[in-house]
């Protein structure tokens, strides 16, 4: 293999390791988020008595 042909193959393996650094991120991202707003509702839910399903008073 060539000197040129093994600095392609590298440039490409670089960009296929910072796709894959990106797609993780936003995977992070998203799960934070949805934790967030899960963490959100269950502080604003009332809490429910759990021997008559009814909200405690």
């Amino acid at each position: 293999m060539s000197a040129e042909r093994e600095g392609e193959v590298v440039v490409v393996v670089v960009w296929i390791v910072i796709g894959v650094a990106v797609a993780i991120a936003a995977l992070l991202v998203v799960l934070e988020v949805q934790n967030m707003r899960r963490r959100r509702t269950m502080a604003n839910l009332e809490p429910v008595d759990p021997r008559i399903g009814e909200r405690a008073v």
